[in-house]
Formats: structure tokens, sequence, C-alpha cells
């Protein structure tokens, strides 16, 4: 529903089944290989053409500096625990899904996966393909701003299933959290999402580090509206604005004005729908800390704003409330790892950054 036009008094929330697993799903991938052909979609607004070349969708590439990066003391780097389920953290009205990763089976039994854009395993090796990099943690979840853990894909969805993975460091389950890791040449979305769909969603929120990964990769978190999802066989790697020219950098997997969601890129935080981005939190800030995370919050007022809240690394909690809403009806919620190339646009050297920036880390889902 649009944010000009007053929202009626949500239903009563109701939690529907688990849809399919779509071809894209690391959980069943009947061709195994080759990348979905999804037909064209007819969406109501043109799709923004692709700025060239530059991830941020309505502004260049900020540059990382002192002056906007914090720096931890790299010998004690901060993990900041679950916050407990107080009234400060539970989404208002109750909720219809929470996940803390407290069990590391967790991710495979509640949510589906999936990988969209093209298939770097199936280019020829003239190409150029990335196919292996480095992820955050070891195999023991051991600290992971000291080590990491080799992530290798190869063809089809069955391929990718190590750029997901759990850990529980020290065998903690407080400390239990998800990982993403990707490093591609093109355009590719890692996404997660709980396996039901939600009726009327009032609020996201999730804890994620705000590492500084770069100029090629970026976080998102959409609603997906079912019609949307129907239409791409429930593969969720919608794009937001900025990449939703067919023969731009894309997974050509495009919304209609009925989705929307948030992009945290850089520090930043922004609201978007459909192909308009509609509001802000400014000043957000990054950190060379790995292990921190910090609480993102989107509420919908149901007054045509939306407010947003990010705490920070300097122990404060940034709000705004900016025009805009969260799509009404049924819809998927899906955590998103976006990537273009973030080698070449960590910093313009076309070359890594320093120490392997691959790794969203995420946490304390609650959606409300």
């Amino acid at each position: 529903m649009s944010p000009r036009m007053s929202k009626q008094a949500r239903v009563a929330r109701s939690v529907i089944g688990a849809v399919l697993p779509a071809v894209v799903f690391l959980s069943g991938c009947p061709d195994q290989c080759a990348p979905v052909e999804h037909p064209a979609p007819a969406p109501p607004v043109a799709p923004t053409p692709a700025a060239a070349p530059t991830p941020a969708p309505a502004t260049p590439t900020p540059a990382v500096s002192p002056a906007n990066t914090i720096r931890p003391t790299p010998t004690t780097p901060t993990t900041i625990t679950r916050p407990s389920t107080s009234a400060s953290t539970v989404p208002s009205g109750g909720l219809m899904f929470s996940e803390d990763f407290a069990s590391a089976a967790a991710f495979d039994q509640r949510f589906d996966r999936g990988w969209s854009g093209q298939d770097p395993a199936t280019w020829p090796l003239s190409a150029g393909p990335i196919l292996s990099w480095l992820g955050d943690h070891d195999a023991s979840c051991g600290d992971p701003m000291l080590t990491s853990r080799s992530i290798t894909i190869g063809a089809g969805a069955a391929g990718k299933g190590g750029v997901f993975y759990a850990c529980l460091p020290g065998g903690d389950p407080a400390k239990g959290h998800l990982m993403t890791s990707v490093n591609t040449v093109g355009y590719n979305i890692a996404w997660f999402s709980p396996k039901q769909t939600f009726n009327n969603v009032g609020r996201v929120c999730w804890d994620q580090n705000l590492t500084e990964l770069g100029g090629g990769k970026w976080a998102q978190v959409v609603l997906v509206a079912k019609g949307d999802a129907d239409r791409y066989g429930n593969d969720l790697g919608f794009v937001g604005p900025g990449f939703q020219d067919p023969n731009g950098p894309t997974t050509k997997v495009i919304p209609s004005v009925a989705t929307g969601g948030a992009k945290l890129f850089q520090g930043g935080f922004e609201i978007w729908r459909g192909d308009d981005v509609t509001g802000s939190l400014g000043g957000g800030v990054t950190t060379a800390d790995k292990a921190a995370r910090y609480r993102h919050c989107m509420v919908d007022n149901e007054n045509g704003t939306v407010t947003l809240s990010q705490a920070r690394p300097d122990g404060k909690t940034a709000t705004a409330t900016v025009p805009g809403d969260l799509p009404d009806g049924e819809v998927r919620v899906v955590f998103q790892d976006d990537n273009y190339n973030p080698d070449k646009h960590f910093d313009g050297s076309e070359r890594a950054g320093p120490n392997h920036p691959y790794t969203w880390h995420w946490d304390n889902i609650q959606i409300g």
C-alpha cells in the first residue's frame, strides 16, 4: 500500500504455511546447475537505469576514510551478545517469528536459502570466475578477527552451500549466529528467508555487523510480496533501486511496487519501495571489528512513515522517522548478502581489501 494512502487497521496476524522451495533454493535444485531463466515481468513502474559503474543506487560510492571509520582496539574485539527479550527488543503487537541461532541446526530447519544472478561456477576459466575466498571464523568458530575458513562454490544451487554457515563461538549458545560470505565478479545475491509467509508485517528487527566491506558489498532485508515471489518461482534475490535495469548489473529479479525493504551500505540505513528510496537514517559509520553485531529495526507507523533505528559502535542508538511503509498482505521476509564485484569496488584498486572483508554476521531476527 502506498505511503500516500492512510492504512486501515492491520488484520490479525497469521502465519501462512511454508511455500515450496524454488529451483534456486539450496535445499533442492531440480537441474542442480543452470541459473533460472526468468520470464520478463511487467512491473507497474519502469525500472531505474543502473548507475555506471557504482553499487550505490542513488549516489556515488562514498570514500572510506578515518573520518567515517571507527577502528577498535585490535587485540580486544567486542562481541555484542544476545539482548534480553524485553519490551525494547520484542516488536509491539507480538512476534510472528524469532530466531537467535542458539542452535546450529536452526538455520537448516527454519530457513530457505538461495543464490541469485549468474552462476560463476559455470563460466569458462578464461572468464576469470572467482570460485574460492576466505570467510570469517575457522572451522572451530574461532575469533573472526584472527581466523578464517576457505569457502569454495560449485555449479548449481547445491554448490553454494558453503556461503551460509552457523557458529557457536566457544560452544556458547548465547553467542550463536549465522554468517553469509560471498565474493564474485558480477552481481550476485546470497539470500535466506524463513520458510513461511507472513501477513501484514509491522516490524522487522535483526542484529548485523557494521564492518567496512567496501563499495561492492551491502546487505538488504526485503519484504517480498507474494505475487512477486510467485512470478519469479520463489527466487527471492530481488534487487533494490539502482540495480533494476535488466541490461545492467542485476540478478534480473525485479520487484514491483508491492515489494520493499531496507538497504545497509557502508554504515548507511535506508528504506525503499519498488524502484524508489523513500527515506534514510543519516550519519552511519563503519568499523574494522568483525565480531560486534548491532541492532537494526524498521517499524511501520501505519501513517505513511517508517521509523528506522540502528545501534552504533559508540554505544548510542540512532533513530529517524522517514516517509514510507512496509508492504501489506502476504510477504516473504528475505535477508540478503548483495555483491557487485567486491574486489574491484573495495577501494577502486580492483583488489581485495584488508583481511578478507567478505562476510556478514546475522543474529536475533524478530518479525512482528
